[in-house]
């Protein structure tokens, strides 16, 4: 990933109702999305997606080992 898809400020606005675990300054390069910590998710946003069959909350750790720069989840999922 090279190119700045997105400043922390863009995504911020748009996802005003998610909360974030460390949430960067306003012009914070972001240069990348995923939901799959398989992937490349070095500089990227990890969204933390869930569904009947699985829960994207149980890989935040992976997402951080995998590069993640920020981590969007939809509950707190500290335990």
């Amino acid at each position: 990933m090279s190119d700045i898809l997105f400043t922390s400020g863009e995504i911020t606005s748009a996802l005003d109702d998610v909360r974030w675990l460390n949430k960067p300054s306003n012009d914070y390069p972001v240069y990348g999305v995923g939901t799959d910590t398989r992937a490349d998710m070095h500089g990227a946003l990890f969204i933390a997606l869930s569904g009947e069959h699985f829960d994207g909350h149980v890989f935040l750790e992976q997402a951080i080992a995998a590069g993640a720069r920020a981590l969007c989840i939809n509950r707190d999922r500290r335990d």
